[in-house]
């Protein structure tokens, strides 16, 4: 579990925006747009468009 935190976290640093389809914030996604959102960075889902 601790290494997909890693990797999302690293994926976060190199990205502009995040595209994603996330149903539930609780989930591994929902983390990865929490932490987009901590770096200010524009999250688009396509779940919610």
């Amino acid at each position: 579990m601790l290494l997909y935190r890693t990797q999302d976290k690293k994926l976060v640093e190199f990205s502009d925006c995040c595209i994603c389809y996330c149903i539930n914030p609780r989930s591994g996604t929902g983390q990865t747009i929490r932490f987009a959102k901590e770096k200010g960075i524009e999250i688009i889902n396509l779940f919610t468009r």
